[in-house]
């Protein structure tokens, strides 16, 4: 009975870190670590529509989508490996002519990252001088870094200010760059 038990703590143990091995930050409930072709797909059935791509991005591995991000209309970018197409980073960029809105907005994000994230798991800081939040998302188990936030308040040319969100997820995007150090 003792080597049973012991056999089936031993099988759970390992799934588990199996699980923790394959886990990946997740952008709108979507694993960053599925091709772009299936990540939009996703995003269309959750209302998001393709921007054709324009000049600044055609040539680089970005597809660009409209729609709402947390009840809010955005842009949102995903950025992808060019050699094995899947997603590593998620960009989220909302503006509104009206400040306050702006702000409203980066707060209700920020608080909801925390609620959802841990304020322990959170850093703030100022970039240029606009206000800045960092979270570090960490696997079920709490033991490995899986990913990271980047919530910030940015100027934008017309003299306003816009909030991008960034989603990065820490295996894809070692991935991608190992593979674009490969190309030197």
């Amino acid at each position: 009975m003792k080597t049973k038990i012991m056999f089936l703590l031993l099988a759970v143990s390992f799934c588990s870190t199996l699980l923790a091995q394959n886990e990946h930050l997740k952008f709108m409930g979507i694993p960053l670590n599925i091709s772009v072709d299936a990540f939009q797909k996703q995003l269309e059935i959750k209302g998001m529509s393709r921007v054709p791509d324009i000049d600044l991005t055609k040539d680089m591995p970005i597809r660009q989508f409209k729609g709402n991000f947390s009840g809010m209309p955005c842009v949102i970018s995903l950025v992808y490996n060019v050699k094995n197409k899947i997603v590593y980073k998620a960009i989220v960029l909302y503006a509104s002519e009206i400040e306050d809105m702006n702000q409203k907005f980066y707060e209700d994000i920020k608080n909801r990252l925390m609620l959802k994230y841990s304020q322990q798991n959170m850093k703030e800081d100022t970039d240029n001088g606009f206000p800045c939040c960092y979270f570090l998302v960490y696997d079920s188990s709490g033991a490995k870094l899986i990913g990271d936030i980047e919530l910030i308040k940015m100027s934008v040319i017309s003299n306003g200010t816009q909030v991008g969100i960034l989603y990065e997820d820490v295996a894809n995007s070692l991935q991608n760059e190992k593979s674009t150090i490969d190309d030197l």
